[in-house]
């Protein structure tokens, strides 16, 4: 599910599921008019019938924190439903969590590149 063709300002966010595994991967800028882009395929993969997501956020340029949020409320969402998420992240939105103070968090799942 392409959202938007990669140009700086937009987000790309593409979902590929070969039950029980799901990849949802991000490429570009995640803000305020963006984050609402993440939720529904992470609700998919959470909700659905999948055991393990891997949320690739490798390739995002920009994560604010309305990108955060969306990834806190799958993470809460994922453990509830007792599936795995796995996120990949640069070390960019890596040094977000943990300035935040969610690297705690998400420690256990998050997988930096």
């Amino acid at each position: 599910m392409g959202i938007h063709p990669h140009r700086p300002g937009f987000l790309e966010v593409s979902m590929h599921h070969f039950n029980p595994l799901w990849t949802i991967e991000v490429r570009g800028e995640v803000d305020a008019t963006s984050a609402w882009l993440l939720t529904e395929p992470l609700m998919a993969a959470t909700e659905g019938a999948a055991g393990h997501v891997v949320l690739d956020l490798s390739e995002v340029t920009f994560f604010g924190s309305h990108g955060l949020l969306v990834v806190l409320d799958a993470h809460h969402r994922a453990t509830r439903r007792g599936v795995t998420l796995v996120v990949v992240c640069n070390r960019g939105v890596s040094r977000l969590f943990e300035v935040t103070g969610v690297a705690g968090t998400l420690c256990h799942d998050m997988v930096r590149v």
